[in-house]
């Protein structure tokens, strides 16, 4: 007769499927697939992607929106894009970062809660959620591990926040058309949090947040000595973004993973010095080796690489 076969094991998804059993018997071979994300259920749901097959995790990107960003860890969870174009260019965006996780070792980690609030109770949550991952994932060494935030739209404060505050834990920021980070002074006193290296992606059209506020942000941090860099897209509004921008934001992650991970425990993230960079000016986007630049260059953007700097003229 027909009925159900079902399986469950540790470290895979659970199995099931329909079978037809007769009256010599059956052998039926089945295929679990490795389990990569969980649940974390609480007051503030997260979920963790832990690439299957990696022997050890060095390091964990964390995302805050905007969108639901736990759809970065489980493709099952829609992330609310206002529109199809949205919806794709996330999903590929996610497709991009689970790739640099297999790559590199890394976790991510994603929230339902959007607009997070940026303050160290939020910052606690988000410790609390890799404790809990590590458990849930067996890999004890997510616990604590360097960290990489990002933040697009209402999750661009928590994402800077988090650095500010936890500036020895944190690899690198990507934040793209941010809300306004209110709730903390930078100064050239922060120098941990002033050696991490930060892509801010605004908008020129952006009709949602204060493009004006964010650059000059950008122009005050850069003058303290910060490795920030600026991009603000022509043309470009808050809930869309062309391809290009979304090469540079992994491209940045990706370079900034490369440079700044440690696998020394004793050290565990590196510092990028300032003069080994690039230089770009952030009306031409035309950029060269810092030693070479021409301008100000406490007025343009640092850029980790000549890569970046390629993807940065590009976007």
């Amino acid at each position: 007769g027909n009925t159900t076969i079902g399986c469950n094991a540790a470290g895979f998804n659970p199995y099931q499927a329909p079978i037809s059993v007769t009256a010599a018997g059956l052998t039926h071979e089945i295929t679990m697939q490795p389990k990569e994300a969980w649940a974390l259920d609480g007051p503030v749901r997260f979920s963790i992607f832990v690439p299957a097959g990696v022997p050890a995790i060095h390091g964990a990107i964390a995302l805050f929106g905007g969108p639901d960003t736990r759809g970065f860890t489980d493709p099952e969870i829609p992330m609310g894009a206002p529109d199809a174009d949205g919806a794709t260019a996330l999903r590929q965006f996610a497709d991009s970062l689970k790739k640099l996780a297999r790559e590199y070792g890394l976790a991510i980690l994603g929230t339902d809660q959007p607009g997070y609030a940026s303050g160290p109770s939020s910052d606690a949550d988000i410790v609390t959620a890799l404790q809990r991952g590590a458990v849930a994932s067996g890999h004890p060494d997510i616990a604590s591990v360097p960290i990489l935030t990002i933040g697009i739209s209402g999750g661009g404060p928590e994402a800077i926040g988090f650095a500010h505050r936890n500036a020895s834990r944190a690899i690198a920021v990507v934040v793209r058309v941010p809300d306004k980070y209110h709730n903390v002074v930078m100064t050239p006193a922060d120098e941990a949090f002033l050696n991490v290296p930060l892509l801010l992606v605004t908008g020129e059209l952006d009709d949602v947040v204060d493009t004006p506020f964010l650059r000059e942000m950008f122009y005050r941090v850069r003058g303290y000595g910060g490795r920030w860099a600026y991009a603000e897209v022509p043309g470009g509004l808050h809930f869309t973004a062309p391809a290009p921008v979304w090469s540079l934001m992994v491209d940045w992650v990706r370079t900034a993973v490369q440079l700044r991970l440690s696998l020394n425990s004793a050290t565990p993230l590196n510092v990028i010095e300032e003069g080994s960079g690039w230089l770009g000016d952030i009306l031409t986007r035309e950029s060269t080796p810092w030693a070479a630049f021409p301008g100000e260059r406490p007025a343009a953007s640092w850029l980790p690489s000549e890569s970046v700097a390629a993807r940065c003229q590009a976007a």
